[in-house]
């Protein structure tokens, strides 16, 4: 399958579009940040690559990453391969376009809910890719469509990365500087958590589900992830520390809360979609990247 991907040097994109190449796919790498990088097409390139029909996919990971992205921006961005979209959609063409989003845009709601919920949120971050998913829905046509993503573990550059400060490496470099883990909330808490590989394979699910664009529901979610509770993180670093043979830290946790609202599987577990990321991989990430920082 020929596929572009937008935003394929950011953590998101980049993984995805590894991935898609490791699986046999021609990837067609976009972002505004091409200087150096002459694998990298410009986004005016690649507006026509989809409005004239010259790929069969377009996943669209350039969104708001955090409240520092300029909105001007990624609104720009969305807008232009959005209608892009549209034209090739009104030309007859078959190309499916795939906004990657998050489940953090339901952040608002107390009960459980579904993974097309309308959008409850709170944080800029959240409200930020509210905005990206209702432009990308309302101006790219039929063939639009929104992957609500959990929460995306991959390895940080380094310590200055802003995956350093995510979960579970806000851990490592916590019990680096300390020699402890204080964690605050219940050992009991989960996130659910999910790789570059899991998404790639979740977009080739929604992009051959069919040739019809509403054989696959507008939003949809990879949910559910693979959920790590707070005292398996825990594990995850004394077992990485005790690898690299650093002494291993010693762990205290705060209270357990009230069960979280969760997001109930949605088209992607109905159409054989699974996790493949592991909490053993995760480990092991964990320990080679402490290794790392201290070769």
């Amino acid at each position: 399958m020929r596929i572009v991907v937008v935003g394929a040097l950011g953590a998101v994109g980049g993984a995805v579009a590894l991935s898609l190449s490791e699986l046999g796919h021609e990837v067609i790498r976009v972002s505004s940040r091409m200087q150096s990088d002459s694998t990298v097409i410009s986004t005016s390139d690649a507006l026509d690559l989809v409005r004239f029909g010259s790929v069969e996919l377009l996943i669209h990971a350039a969104g708001p990453g955090d409240h520092r992205t300029d909105r001007s921006s990624w609104e720009s961005v969305t807008s232009s391969f959005a209608a892009a979209l549209a034209d090739s959609y009104a030309r007859g063409s078959g190309v499916r376009g795939v906004l990657l989003s998050t489940v953090r845009v339901l952040e608002g709601y107390e009960t459980d809910f579904l993974e097309s919920s309308p959008a409850i949120a709170r944080t800029i971050y959240a409200q930020n890719n509210a905005r990206n998913e209702a432009l990308w829905l309302e101006a790219g046509g039929p063939s639009a469509l929104v992957l609500r993503l959990a929460n995306f573990f991959s390895s940080p550059s380094s310590l200055d990365s802003p995956q350093a400060a995510l979960l579970p490496w806000s851990l490592v470099t916590e019990a680096l500087s300390t020699g402890a883990l204080g964690i605050r909330s219940g050992a009991n808490f989960t996130k659910e958590f999910i790789s570059g590989p899991d998404i790639a394979t979740a977009v080739l699910c929604i992009a051959s589900a069919s040739a019809s664009a509403s054989a696959v529901p507008s939003v949809v979610a990879t949910v559910p992830g693979l959920s790590v509770s707070m005292g398996d993180f825990a594990g995850v670093v004394q077992r990485a520390f005790a690898r690299a043979e650093l002494p291993v830290p010693d762990v205290s946790f705060g209270p357990d809360s009230a069960a979280v609202p969760r997001c109930a599987s949605g088209w992607l577990a109905q159409s054989g979609w699974t996790v493949g990321l592991s909490l053993s991989a995760i480990e092991d990430a964990v320990a080679m990247w402490i290794t790392s920082l201290n070769s």
